[in-house]
């Protein structure tokens, strides 16, 4: 079975209104990332007749279609979203090119920080909630309707049309996060890493976006359908790696005070035996002085130097395991290697599509990471 896909590109003003549609660009890549802003590049002749369109805050959609057989096509699908921020003109080869560099939807949310004073409750410091509730907050007092000095934040940072849905309280319960004067996105990132749940911002009419939170991740449970093994041919070169080199298995964590005054803790970790009995220090002087708050942060910092069991491979598409159609940006898939399972969520998927090269005009890099 042959598995081919076209593309076309589609131009919109800020408010909305198509302004063009070609299909004929000299090259375009696009990659698609959870929780991270997405990001194309594509080439074009400067002296096209849409090229006046590919301007500065212009928006850019990339449609794709995939066809089986070269007769059966599956619908148009929009594939990407993105807004022009980069445009370069120069002369190559006797013509004008033209390329646009654009970034997705999420670029928004790295426009704010947490402008809010140090310790301030549910706004720079959260404690015992869960992570749908605090990203949530984050974002509705940074960058949604309630980022107002008269609310109290250092000045008025209300995005225009970016509203936040109403909190499910979904997520990891517990948690404690400090934050102020973060960048939104980056800290939002760090949080989704322990929250169980991703985010993502929805297009809710012409020029409105919707902030929401993804319990488990981003897409859909398809470990029972799609499997990546040597075995299926969908998987090469895979490589598993067991590191303990960096390993730590027992956290003291020190909170506020001085010297004998200082509140301490000592925290296990779930890799602790008396024959790997590893000690880090947690320095947790801004976090909240009580014993949950700093136990918290020492399982964290315990977390991030678990011994490393990973499996990596780069993935082949094929006629029954393909990016667009059997699975999806933010799906969580398996992954089998000798006697080693991974449950893995598909983190990235980049696009590169050369018009001039008809043997080969698409190229798809996939990425995974633990769930």
């Amino acid at each position: 079975m042959t598995t081919t896909s076209s593309y076309k590109v589609r131009v919109f003003t800020p408010a909305g209104v198509l302004r063009a549609e070609f299909d004929d660009f000299i090259a375009l890549q696009y990659r698609n990332q959870v929780n991270t802003p997405a990001l194309s590049v594509i080439n074009t002749n400067a002296e096209s007749g849409y090229a006046q369109y590919l301007v500065k805050n212009n928006r850019i959609e990339i449609w794709r279609k995939i066809v089986k057989n070269g007769s059966t096509a599956l619908p148009w699908t929009r594939d990407y979203e993105g807004k022009i921020r980069r445009s370069i003109t120069n002369y190559k080869e006797n013509s004008y090119r033209l390329q646009i560099t654009c970034i997705g939807k999420l670029e928004t949310l790295s426009r704010r920080i947490v402008a809010w004073y140090a310790a301030t409750a549910n706004r720079s410091r959260f404690t015992n909630l869960n992570g749908e509730t605090i990203m949530k907050q984050m974002v509705e007092y940074n960058a949604g309707p309630g980022a107002l000095a008269s609310n109290g934040r250092i000045r008025d940072g209300a995005i225009t049309n970016l509203t936040v849905e109403p909190d499910s309280t979904r997520g990891a319960a517990g948690l404690h996060w400090s934050c102020a004067w973060d960048n939104l996105l980056k800290s939002l990132q760090d949080l989704s890493k322990v929250s169980g749940g991703d985010f993502d911002l929805v297009s809710s009419g012409t020029d409105a976006l919707d902030f929401k939170f993804h319990p488990g991740q981003l897409g859909t449970d398809r470990t029972a359908t799609v499997v990546f093994s040597v075995d299926r041919g969908n998987m090469i070169n895979p490589m598993l790696t067991e590191d303990a080199l960096g390993e730590e298995t027992v956290a003291v964590v020190a909170g506020k005070g001085e010297e004998a005054d200082r509140r301490t803790r000592v925290v296990i970790g779930v890799g602790y035996s008396s024959d790997n009995d590893i000690e880090g220090f947690t320095d947790a002087k801004n976090e909240e002085d009580t014993n949950d708050a700093l136990d918290v942060k020492g399982a964290a910092d315990l977390k991030k130097s678990e011994a490393l069991n990973q499996l990596t491979f780069d993935i082949v598409q094929t006629d029954g395991s393909r990016y667009g159609i059997h699975y999806f940006l933010g799906d969580r898939v398996k992954a089998v290697f000798l006697d080693h399972t991974d449950m893995l969520k598909i983190y990235a998927a980049e696009i590169t599509v050369d018009r001039n090269n008809a043997e080969n005009p698409e190229r798809i890099v996939i990425e995974v990471s633990n769930v």
